[in-house]
């Protein structure tokens, strides 16, 4: 029988300016089994070089896998959500150190899980999904919706390039304005087939980035699903390689050979086909 991911401890947000490193140390995972630790950051977009994040840097240094990154796509210098996933992280009080290149500024906020399939990489942190626009009126809700499945958890983080954020659903991981250049929020919810991980900006000509991803259960493979851009109100993930970039017009993604060499034939328009996920 499958287990279920569930929550097992939740950090505090830490943000600063004009830094290049933070030591986040509000974390302390407990001895459950199959643990996972999951890593969001929020930059505000000033990076020239590349980041690590290290869980207990003084003892165990095990470092975190990229899961996936996104950038808003206008209002230089472009703030970006990423996230940061390891399996099997030892437990206790320790801390989160995020390093990156290019004073910067920032959020960091770690959340840990029992019951997560301890593979590592895209298979316990699957469909991964970005988003990103600017919104053209008060009030707009954004995010991205993530394919997921009864059990498994689901995890998002948003950035926007001012400081007015009404709202998001779902359980709040942290939301706050403190920060001189950038607001970040993040929030999680139990999986469902599809989950949607929002925020209300309450503002207008707002540049904004999110990603998801979901949280798989020991024992449970990632459901398979269509895939594609999800810089669509369709929020239906991206992962496979030929036709993911957000950059591409929906014609040069849904059009590309391995999509249509995978699938058969180019499906319609309006809808941004990836490939079939495995």
């Amino acid at each position: 029988m499958a287990n279920t991911v569930a929550v097992d401890a939740v950090g505090n947000q830490s943000n600063g300016s004009g830094a290049t490193t933070d030591d986040n140390s509000t974390l302390t995972i407990g001895t459950g089994s199959n643990r996972a630790l999951l890593v969001v950051v929020c930059h505000a977009g000033h990076l020239s070089g590349g980041e690590t994040v290290v869980w207990d840097p003084s003892g165990a240094n095990q470092s975190l896998t990229l899961i996936g990154t996104q950038a808003a796509p206008s209002g230089a210098p472009f703030p970006l959500v990423s996230l940061y996933g390891l399996v099997n992280p030892v437990s206790g009080n320790k801390v989160v150190r995020t390093s990156w290149t290019g004073a910067d500024s920032y959020y960091v906020c770690p959340i840990s899980f029992t019951g997560v399939d301890q593979t590592g990489g895209a298979t316990s942190f699957a469909h991964f999904t970005r988003n990103s626009g600017n919104t053209n009126s008060h009030g707009d809700t954004v995010g991205v919706t993530v394919y997921s499945a009864v059990g498994n958890m689901v995890v998002a983080c948003h950035v926007n390039n001012s400081w007015t954020v009404s709202d998001q659903n779902n359980t709040t991981l942290f939301l706050d304005f403190g920060n001189p250049e950038i607001t970040g929020a993040a929030n999680y919810a139990d999986g469902a087939e599809t989950v949607a991980m929002t925020v209300v900006l309450d503002a207008d000509n707002m540049n904004w980035a999110a990603c998801g991803v979901d949280i798989v259960a020991a024992g449970t493979a990632p459901a398979t699903s269509v895939s594609g851009s999800a810089s669509q109100s369709l929020g239906i993930s991206q992962s496979a390689a030929g036709c993911d970039s957000p950059r591409l017009a929906p014609a040069a993604r849904y059009s590309s050979s391995s999509c249509q060499a995978s699938l058969g034939a180019a499906l319609p328009a309006m809808i941004c086909i990836n490939c079939f996920a495995s």
